[in-house]
């Protein structure tokens, strides 16, 4: 889907794109939402066509196959560099954004009572600027995650609960041009509102975005 198949509304110096997610049954329990300043979100998002999978219907081994075979770089990546403990080196803390009108969010939002996997993914690199946030927002999940698949720059994963800001769940595992990955898995009865965060360093990024994330509970 694109940005340009949203519905735009305005609010001050801030726009908001919202369209429904049809899930596998054919129903309509969610719709999809970006929001922040519009040049912001053009910049990133306005040319891309973003995957979104809505599934009542999966359960948490389908989301973990799926995921474990997206990843497969990742894990191959870990175990070299593990092989050659002296290049792990701590990776550069990327630019905070302290102004929430930098911020872009992408969100999943529930409108009805649901137990269900979500999947999101950009399919194509996008351009992530240094002094814009992009956070990507999951209704609440007891297992998810989420990656950055990088071309150019350093764009870095955080993970926070239910809330943007700290403290920080997990960061990103790797620097520099290097699959980074961030995951959590809770009992089933224990939700959390995931915040996925793509900070970036001092110099603009290229990168595929993946999230994904599970609740079983039909609530």
């Amino acid at each position: 889907m694109k940005l340009s198949q949203f519905q735009r509304s305005r609010s001050g110096k801030n726009v908001s794109y919202r369209t429904p997610l049809p899930s596998n049954d054919g129903g309509s329990q969610f719709e999809l939402t970006v929001e922040g300043r519009q040049a912001g979100i053009e910049k990133m998002l306005g040319d891309i066509d973003m995957k979104v999978e809505v599934s009542s219907a999966a359960t948490i081994d389908d989301m973990n196959k799926r995921v474990s075979n997206l990843l497969r770089v990742f894990y191959t990546e870990t175990y070299r560099r593990a092989m050659d403990p002296k290049i792990l080196t701590p990776p550069r803390a990327g630019k905070n954004v302290k102004d929430p009108s930098g911020t872009v969010t992408l969100s999943i939002r529930p409108t009805a009572e649901h137990g269900t996997a979500f999947y999101f993914d950009t399919i194509v690199p996008i351009v992530l600027p240094t002094a814009i946030l992009l956070q990507v927002v999951f209704p609440p999940c007891s297992v998810g995650g989420a990656a950055s698949f990088p071309v150019s720059g350093n764009p870095n994963v955080r993970l926070r609960f239910n809330n943007p800001g700290p403290p920080n769940v997990a960061l990103s595992t790797f620097p520099g041009l290097s699959v980074d990955l961030v995951s959590f898995a809770l009992p089933p009865w224990t939700l959390v509102i995931p915040f996925y965060q793509f900070p970036v360093a001092v110099a603009p990024a290229t990168a595929r975005i993946v999230c994904w994330g599970a609740n079983l509970l039909p609530f």
